[in-house]
């Protein structure tokens, strides 16, 4: 009886390792063997061993196929003649310890399989899975909604009203805006600046330049042209928040510490009384602006995605008036508002030594980020921040009977560019908004259009120089009586 155990054993361990190897081989495991047990051996019973033999050789043409039947007939009382026969069994037969063949699949093992499977599975993944919704909205979406509800308006108007229009051709020392090309007593000093600037946009329009080329190519020129009391720098300083303009009873949130003030319109009471003091010492405390007191909290979110928020302003270049440009008396005065915080004439966070700003370039490059409509709106939010400079100004040193220089109507430029694409805007206020209108598009690899545009880049930093600096003083005059 013993040696027919034995015999039956050794069938066992040479189809099982039999078995275990071809499993190896072929990488497949039917499930439903690894769900079950080693049917144990009876050596008293020799019916047991001989149906026991029967149902391996089934198993053979059907692997692992055992039946509840055959389970019920080899579960029979285990004796202590038998335990060896178990143990040898056990020890012969390694599929506890062989984690490939007693794992059960899961999917990403059955993906694994097949390298052809893993590569269909993931690109059918990839192709359902849809976009997720971006927090930005659209240069196009923030212009119609974000600037509109702020009271920014471009393209709005189909023609510049005429006091506007007249102001411009004084300034562009042209007969019409149609033909602003005209001609100047000092062509010939501008003759070496257009010529390097050609030269230096034809060269990046060849090269596909991106913004930095465009903008340091620019920046020279406007340098070149700036005298006297003008000063052109381009800085990556962010301009002060609350020059933002915001619809009615809107917070605009600070950019660095994400805390959010309410806007209301600020009342003249509220501007600090420092022209009844002396001018040249300012003796005493000065009264500080009286806090805001509004009826309802309002806070908006950071994200450009909220209907009601505005940018801060960072011009890529920003031309103005020097600060030693003015007397003693003006720019302690403005220094004095500028830490109140009621006339920023300064737009800057940071003191730049340029005051009241009145022409900023937004440059864009030949690149994927490049965009006419995002320069565009950048520049608009700028020229609403100069002309509130020039408002609170105004309102500063409005008196009863003001005189007839001072009822010029307030506006600014702007230049956008898109690689050799230039345009040039004009910026004023006309009721409670403020508007934004082109008066020409050049492109600089053409020798025309570069003449044109240097020199109306030229007169208007004549005018800034002479005209603009001249109102300034009158104001600040009036106001220091």
């Amino acid at each position: 009886m013993k040696r027919s155990v034995s015999c039956i054993d050794a069938v066992q361990q040479s189809r099982c390792s039999g078995r275990i190897s071809k499993r190896r081989k072929t990488g497949h495991v039917n499930p439903e063997m690894r769900r079950t047990s080693p049917p144990p051996s009876n050596p008293s019973n020799p019916s047991n061993s001989l149906n026991l033999t029967s149902q391996l050789s089934h198993a053979s043409s059907k692997p692992f196929a055992i039946t509840e039947e055959a389970l019920k007939n080899t579960q029979q009382p285990v004796s202590d003649e038998r335990a060896p026969s178990i143990q040898h069994w056990l020890e012969n037969c390694p599929t506890d310890s062989d984690p490939d063949i007693m794992a059960p699949p899961t999917p990403r093992s059955a993906s694994v399989s097949s390298s052809r499977g893993r590569r269909s599975s993931k690109h059918s993944t990839r192709a359902s899975r849809t976009p997720s919704p971006s927090k930005r909205t659209s240069p196009q979406t923030y212009r119609t909604q974000n600037m509109s509800y702020a009271g920014i308006l471009i393209d709005d108007l189909i023609e510049l009203p005429y006091d506007i229009e007249r102001r411009v051709r004084h300034i562009l020392e042209a007969e019409t805006l149609e033909d602003v090309i005209g001609t100047t007593d000092y062509e010939s000093q501008l003759a070496p600046h257009m010529k390097r600037f050609l030269d230096q946009s034809r060269h990046n329009a060849r090269s596909c330049s991106l913004e930095g080329d465009w903008k340091a190519s620019l920046f020279t020129l406007m340098g070149d042209l700036a005298q006297g009391n003008v000063q052109c720098h381009t800085s990556e300083k962010l301009w002060n928040a609350d020059l933002k303009p915001s619809p009615p009873g809107v917070a605009q949130p600070d950019e660095a510490s994400g805390a959010s003030t309410p806007r209301f319109p600020q009342p003249q009471s509220a501007l600090p009384d420092i022209d009844s003091q002396s001018a040249s010492g300012f003796p005493g405390l000065v009264p500080s602006l009286r806090p805001y007191t509004p009826s309802i909290s309002y806070t908006t979110s950071t994200e450009a995605a909220d209907p009601f928020y505005i940018s801060t302003p960072k011009p890529d270049i920003v031309v103005g008036l020097e600060d030693r440009a003015f007397t003693p008396t003006h720019r302690v005065w403005l220094a004095k508002h500028q830490s109140f915080g009621s006339i920023l004439s300064d737009p800057h966070t940071a003191a730049m030594g340029l005051r009241f700003p009145f022409l900023i370039a937004e440059t864009k490059g030949l690149s994927l980020n490049g965009g006419l409509v995002a320069a565009q709106n950048q520049a608009a939010i700028g020229a609403a921040c100069m002309l509130k400079i020039l408002n609170d100004l105004e309102n500063q040193a409005a008196l009863p009977t003001a005189p007839t220089s001072l009822a010029a109507p307030r506006l600014c430029f702007s230049i956008t560019t898109e690689g050799p694409v230039h345009e040039l805007w004009v910026h004023f206020q006309l009721g409670e908004a403020t508007h934004m209108q082109n008066i020409r598009v050049w492109r600089t690899t053409h020798e025309r259009d570069v003449r044109e545009l240097v020199y109306c880049l030229a007169r208007i930093l004549k005018w800034a120089n002479d005209d603009f600096m001249e109102k300034i003083q009158e104001r600040l005059d009036a106001v220091l009586g």
